[in-house]
């Protein structure tokens, strides 16, 4: 009974180490992509203020 509570116990820390890094890899994906947005954003807004310039 005891062996089947420790390796109950593993299993367990393992589903959360697995949910860990499920969930650390969310987070890094959504950075990325908001950074990704943020970035060709900024490139937009560069492009408008470039043509805004050359018109005035």
């Amino acid at each position: 009974m005891h062996i089947f509570a420790i390796r109950l116990l593993f299993i367990q820390i393992s589903d959360e180490k697995i949910a860990y890094v499920i969930l650390f890899n969310k987070i890094k994906k959504s950075i990325l992509s908001v950074y990704q947005i943020n970035y060709s954003l900024s490139k937009w807004i560069c492009m408008l203020t470039g043509i805004r310039s050359i018109q005035l």
